[in-house]
């Protein structure tokens, strides 16, 4: 006796309910101010359960930082790369829920620790001003990267801050001498890029 079995073909089985594992890179910004100690990396993430990261060195390719991230809802966190070298490193992220994994997010990252050169004086000289006499600041301040402000004081409390500079690489401020005769100290302190500063020397006005 044949027994005949019929095959119904439904047409493809879709599975619903799943989301596509995703994640992206969102800090640190580069670059940083850093060469030891550690500097924690971030990002959110969407329809994963893990985010594993990977962090080499740029130029040779070696591993210097791996594991999985902290997850907090739609965020994730990894602390646990502590650069021993100035340089570029790839930060690669990779988010999976079960055994579906999602694409890799990568940044570049430069780590920095060169901090600016800065040298203060006063604009035309001498340093013998008057009382109330109306003056200009003039630092010069370089670095490998990026100036982005220098701040100028007077005995301790802030003037002024300058982002661009007057010409070339010096910054330029207005002053008014202080009232009180005497001895007073100037300083100006210059921030690049990385969050790297560097302070002047002293420079001492006498108010006459």
């Amino acid at each position: 006796m044949k027994r005949i079995f019929w095959l119904l073909l439904l047409g493809p089985v879709v599975a619903t309910g799943l989301r596509a594992q995703t994640a992206t890179i969102t800090g640190p910004a580069s670059p940083v101010a850093v060469a030891t100690g550690n500097v924690t990396v971030s990002g959110t993430l969407s329809g994963a359960t893990t985010v594993a990261v990977d962090i080499t060195d740029a130029a040779s390719g070696a591993t210097i930082a791996s594991g999985n991230a902290t997850l907090a809802g739609a965020t994730w966190s990894f602390s646990s790369w502590a650069p021993a070298a100035v340089g570029d490193y790839t930060i690669r992220a990779t988010p999976a829920s079960g055994s579906a994994t999602g694409p890799a997010a990568t940044a570049t990252v430069t780590i920095n620790s060169i901090a600016p050169t800065v040298t203060l004086a006063v604009a035309g000289g001498p340093t013998s001003i008057p009382a109330g006499a109306a003056r200009y600041l003039a630092a010069t301040a370089t670095d490998d990267g990026a100036i982005v402000s220098v701040e100028f004081s007077l005995d301790g409390a802030l003037l002024g801050t300058v982002s661009s500079p007057a010409a070339g690489a010096v910054y330029s401020l207005a002053f008014t001498a202080p009232t009180v005769t005497g001895p007073h100290q100037l300083v100006a302190r210059a921030y690049d890029n990385a969050g790297n500063a560097t302070a002047s020397g002293t420079t001492t006005i006498e108010v006459t």
